[in-house]
């Protein structure tokens, strides 16, 4: 059963799990809305590739969903791009670092992966055309340590400026972005 959510941005539900395996999974069993889901930690977080994304806690696990019905099987490139972008002009606003997008989905911070993107489609109804589309995204927020077969590649913004970072501002920030990207959609 789906709970109560924690709070909404602009009229958008956001939903707030302890542990969960993926979001991007998980949010696959929510009721047909547009919503948010986040996770304190994943057991299973999904990279490219079918790569996985370690997820302890301090990260920023985010999925969005969005009916976005006009999109076709073949949009992830472009609009991964557009979200990479978006993501890049957040984090530099707001922990004032130099960040390069490595395209098409990954940030980066002297080298080291901060950032990745997920952008996945979800065919129900047998159409060429797309019932739902899930942004996932995993954001090194408050992390001060890796494991051993991550550390010399991954950094969050915490590692890189010595400050914590409030969580809630970045999934409001992260979320009108999203919507402003897609609404070009």
């Amino acid at each position: 059963m789906v709970s109560d959510p924690a709070f909404y941005i602009d009229c958008i539900p956001v939903y707030i799990k302890e542990s969960l395996p993926s979001t991007n999974v998980a949010i696959k069993a929510y009721p047909d809305q547009e919503l948010v889901l986040l996770a304190n930690r994943q057991e299973q977080g999904k990279g490219s590739h079918g790569r996985v994304w370690e997820s302890e806690e301090g990260g920023l696990y985010y999925s969005y969903a969005s009916r976005k019905t006009s999109l076709i099987e073949g949009f992830s490139d472009t609009l991964t791009l557009e979200v990479g972008a978006g993501l890049k002009a957040i984090v530099e606003q707001e922990a004032k670092l130099c960040v390069e997008l490595k395209e098409p989905n990954d940030l980066l911070i002297d080298q080291k992966k901060c950032a990745g993107i997920l952008v996945e489609g979800v065919q129900k109804s047998g159409e060429q055309a797309l019932d739902w589309l899930i942004i996932g995204i995993g954001l090194n927020l408050n992390q001060r340590d890796f494991s051993e077969t991550i550390k010399k590649t991954a950094t969050s913004l915490q590692i890189e400026s010595a400050k914590a970072y409030n969580r809630n501002r970045f999934i409001k920030l992260i979320t009108r972005m999203l919507k402003d990207v897609l609404s070009r959609y």
